[in-house]
């Protein structure tokens, strides 16, 4: 235990108020002194002096333990992985600052979807950059794996300007393209076998997504190669996903955010198939997949209702998703009153979410005037188009 303590002390001495470790070796020292004077001039004074000191090192040392405690638990493996998407904002802070990346592997990795829902994409990229130049980590092997794997994923979402545009030949196939880069076996390299696992699922999610705006850009007769392999991918996902679940079950709510990913990237697949070749097949199976995609994307939704914090990037994402699953999956009901069910929720969700939307434009542009009228920026042509 007293090892345990002391190796603690190492890990995490650089998060505790040096103030605190520093009363507590000067605590022990006085200790010392005292029991030696003790010893060497006997007197009940003398021996009360020693115990008055030795209990005010003991709540020094009560102060550094329960700092060691806190901090145990807040760079240890959250029970419910959806910790890192709530919390994003806070893991991000020492994400951006720490000098010991291999702290915050879990977060970076785990919290990646959080940086994309508030498209920090440039910025962590950047920051990874920083941190595998300098080597701010402890763990070369690991940590620098993760760090790299980050980075291969984020380029799918700057290099197609958030999944707005195709990706480019050269940015897909060229040297270091972003099929190279996501075709790693990044998680090889982690001892962790359940951290391995999701850089896997997270890898190959995003190795998938590539091809599919790969193919976005060729002409139909070249889309069906990347497609296929895009599927065969996601189902790759999905297997592991599975596997992974028989033995940690306490994952089940986080890998709904990538069950549903994954089954709504095989229903657009399938659309896009039956786009280019008509077969009835691909037409059964998008509707089949939209519907499993919907009933991932409820189970999610109604869990952050239940039981997660309300007012977070993700959650408002979530709840996005929901609505979007909930309009998919409009066109596939049958009976007439849960189609208007769907109608007014769809309606419902839209309509909060416009006026959100509505308002920060409405800031922006209020802010876009006083800048102008400040002769801070000038506008271009293009309105969306400004210049500091």
């Amino acid at each position: 235990m007293i090892k345990r303590f002391f190796s603690s002390i190492r890990e995490y001495s650089k998060h505790i108020d040096s103030s605190v470790i520093g009363h507590a070796v000067f605590g022990l020292l006085a200790i010392l002194c005292a029991f030696i004077s003790c010893a060497l001039n006997f007197s009940w004074a003398a021996f009360f002096d020693c115990l008055k000191d030795a209990f005010n090192t003991v709540m020094v040392f009560f102060v550094l333990f329960v700092s060691l405690i806190h901090l145990k638990d807040r760079f240890s493996e959250n029970k419910d992985k959806l910790d890192y998407l709530d919390y994003w904002d806070e893991y991000s802070d020492d994400i951006y600052t720490t000098d010991n990346m291999t702290l915050f592997e879990k977060p970076l990795l785990y919290g990646l979807q959080a940086a994309t829902f508030s498209d920090e994409t440039e910025k962590l990229s950047l920051r990874i950059d920083y941190v595998l130049e300098h080597k701010l980590y402890q763990n070369i092997t690991q940590t620098e794996s993760i760090l790299s794997a980050v980075r291969a994923m984020l380029s799918v979402f700057s290099k197609t300007e958030r999944l707005t545009k195709s990706l480019s030949e050269a940015d897909f196939l060229g040297k270091g393209g972003v099929k190279d880069t996501l075709s790693i076996l990044y998680e090889k390299n982690i001892s962790d076998p359940s951290l391995a696992t999701w850089c896997e699922i997270m890898r190959k999610d995003k190795l998938e997504l590539a091809y599919e705006m790969y193919a976005e850009g060729l002409p139909d007769n070249e889309k069906l190669e990347p497609l296929y392999t895009a599927l065969t991918i996601c189902n790759e996902c999905n297997e592991l996903i599975n596997k992974l679940l028989a033995d940690h079950p306490g994952d089940t709510n986080f890998a709904l955010l990538y069950r549903s990913y994954t089954n709504r990237n095989i229903a657009q697949i399938h659309k896009k198939l039956y786009n280019i070749n008509k077969k009835g097949k691909d037409l059964e199976e998008y509707r089949h997949y939209t519907a499993i995609t919907f009933d991932y994307r409820k189970q999610l939704y109604e869990f952050f209702l239940a039981k997660r914090k309300t007012k977070t990037i993700a959650s408002d994402y979530v709840t996005q998703e929901y609505t979007l699953a909930l309009a998919e999956q409009y066109q596939f009901v049958d009976s007439e009153s849960e189609r208007n069910r769907i109608a007014a929720e769809v309606k419902d969700k839209f309509e909060q979410w416009q006026k959100r939307s509505n308002a920060r434009t409405m800031i922006f542009n209020k802010t876009k005037e006083a800048l102008v009228e400040s002769n801070l920026i000038e506008v271009q042509t293009d309105e969306n188009s400004i210049t500091l």
